[in-house]
């Protein structure tokens, strides 16, 4: 017995010191240094652990949640102005679903409470998606001291992701012109190169969605009414599609299909007394995207003053009414 736990451990042993000679002679001939490691493997979602990590022992009172339609399509500096207050922090993420804001939201919670959750979204965050988190220990990552951070890397450690993703946030950091772009401003959002980026012909013809799940919304249904029972605003703002794809995209965008969406989605917003924004009431030019859904940085502006102004005009409506009656 002995001798097979010596033979395991020299196994192991062995296996890690080959791992390290590989990196060290890695690192020799690429240039990547220690900051390049991914970070801990949270989820099978580079941009979700990346974004966990920019928020690690982050509170903010208003919090943007959401897939890249929150990462990409809102601007900090207009929420920031609207909202009269720093206190803010964009979590959104790639291909985030209403299911995973559902969970992630509730662990934020716990941590720190906010004022007011956005959500910016289109039919794609309604799809049924492939990430899988590791919520049992994001709470605790979250708090954790950032000199405990390797704890994490070693828990979670998984050596296909390492070898996948090493070096890899040299190229996202930096690349400002591609789609994996993940340079944050300081409140957590990717704003897109409005002159030189990148297109991909199939992106910009790809509407971003192809079938939608009825679960997705009873979890839009539970954010909704979790906002309502923790005193937290909810807005929700309809991402729009770029102009030019209601003629281009193949095959043709369904028209009832979006509408009926979007009011189902209004219904479940404002039941519960929350506020729901339908930017698709407005044209938005082919300039202001880099595809057919994600905004380059003018056009995150556009809308998310667009946003902002429709709010004013609804609370205003309102207000108007109570006062008549």
């Amino acid at each position: 017995m002995k001798t097979f736990l010596k033979n395991i451990f020299l196994f192991f042993a062995f296996s890690l010191l080959l791992f390290i000679c590989i990196l060290f002679c890695y690192v020799l001939k690429t240039g990547v240094t220690i900051h390049e490691i991914p970070p801990p493997y949270l989820s099978n979602s580079y941009s979700f652990n990346d974004k966990v990590l920019f928020s690690h022992n982050k509170k903010a009172d208003i919090l943007a949640i959401g897939s890249s339609m929150s990462l990409n399509n809102l601007d900090s500096h207009t929420i920031i102005e609207e909202l009269n207050t720093n206190s803010y922090l964009n979590i959104g993420a790639w291909g985030l679903c209403m299911k995973d804001c559902f969970q992630l939201l509730k662990i934020y919670t716990a941590i720190h409470q906010p004022k007011t959750c956005i959500i910016s979204s289109n039919l794609t965050d309604f799809e049924q998606k492939m990430i899988n988190i590791k919520y049992e220990g994001l709470k605790d990552f979250l708090l954790s001291d950032t000199n405990q951070i390797y704890k994490y890397h070693l828990k979670y450690f998984n050596a296909r992701y390492y070898s996948k993703y090493f070096g890899y946030s040299k190229i996202v950091k930096q690349q400002k012109d591609i789609y994996e772009f993940l340079g944050y401003d300081e409140y957590g959002a990717v704003l897109f190169d409005s002159l030189h980026f990148n297109k991909s012909i199939y992106r910009w013809l790809n509407p971003g969605f192809e079938k939608l799940h009825e679960n997705q919304y009873v979890y839009l249904d539970s954010i909704s009414i979790f906002c309502k029972s923790n005193n937290i605003q909810l807005l929700f703002f309809q991402s729009p599609f770029r102009a030019g794809l209601y003629k281009e995209s193949v095959p043709r965008l369904n028209i009832a299909k979006i509408n009926e969406h979007i009011q189902r989605v209004k219904k479940i917003i404002t039941d519960n007394g929350h506020e729901f924004v339908n930017s698709n009431n407005n044209t938005w030019e082919d300039n202001l995207f880099v595809d057919g859904i994600h905004f380059n940085s003018i056009g995150a502006k556009l809308y998310t003053e667009y946003c902002f102004k429709q709010l004013k005009l609804i609370n205003n409506k309102t207000t108007s009414k109570t006062t008549f009656n």
